[in-house]
């Protein structure tokens, strides 16, 4: 799990630096003869895209969409159930196996 957090905040990043540096490259006209319409051309409707799309990678990447949460509440369930008597300890392991396998 931590391993799949580690790997989306690295996907994150990358996508900021390299927003960071085509946006610029986006918004650049062709010096004094013109060459493009800079911001006036797609580049203005390329804006609000990237921005939009870099507020849900950050939306998505903070808020653990990757199903990580899911599986530690069902443990949670499962760990006081057993301690409140409810499972015995073979049904335990067993729904525990069951839900590290769904993990990897």
């Amino acid at each position: 799990m931590a391993e799949a957090s580690r790997m989306s905040t690295t996907t994150i990043i990358l996508l900021v630096v390299a927003a960071l540096v085509v946006i610029p490259l986006l918004a650049m006209g062709g010096g004094m003869m013109g060459g493009g319409f800079g911001m006036f051309g797609g580049g203005m409707f390329l804006w609000p895209l990237l921005l939009i799309g870099l507020g849900v990678l950050v939306f998505y990447g903070l808020s653990g969409r990757d199903g990580s949460r899911s599986s530690d509440s069902a443990l949670e369930t499962l760990r006081a159930r057993y301690a409140r008597g409810e499972i015995s300890d073979e049904e335990f392991e067993e729904r525990k196996q069951t839900l590290e396998s769904k993990d990897r």
